[in-house]
């Protein structure tokens, strides 16, 4: 979320949103080392049951010696980098489920309730991606692995 960390969105705001997500403040409402890690924190660490290869982009905050280090360590898995300029050919969400989820997000929005304040738009986004997110079907997911890393024929 865009905002000022320890700032008014964050102290007053985020406990508002509703539960079951993991949500952060960012001056630019981008990823950096902060956000990274407390999506490591946060979400990862109950995702991850076995040792496991962590495919990252080249993101500077997704392979800070901090971050590879709390993977290997906590996490017992190991960072691996794409190649620079690899991501729209390697990376399942951006291969097969971040274009039907930005196009529903579209659709949603044009069905938007009326808010006026910016802290109103936050939440009203907040909610709109979620709604959209629990619509997307796991199965368009194992698609997206399967179509960004092709399997040889056994």
């Amino acid at each position: 979320v865009h905002g000022k960390p320890g700032g008014p969105v964050e102290q007053t705001e985020l406990p508002t949103y509703p539960r079951g997500a993991v949500y952060a403040v960012q001056e630019n409402a981008w990823m950096d080392d902060r956000v990274w890690d407390i999506y490591l924190r946060e979400l990862l660490t109950y995702e991850i049951e076995a040792p496991t290869i962590v495919v990252v982009d080249n993101l500077s905050a997704h392979v800070t010696p901090a971050a590879c280090k709390f993977v290997q360590k906590d996490l017992f898995s190991q960072v691996e980098e794409l190649p620079a300029n690899a991501t729209s050919m390697c990376q399942p969400l951006d291969v097969g489920v971040m274009g039907p989820f930005k196009a529903k997000c579209r659709t949603e929005w044009l069905h938007k309730t009326m808010v006026t304040t910016a802290a109103e738009k936050r939440l009203a986004m907040v909610q709109r991606i979620l709604k959209v997110w629990d619509g997307i079907p796991s199965i368009m997911i194992k698609r997206s692995f399967d179509k960004a890393i092709p399997q040889g024929e056994s």
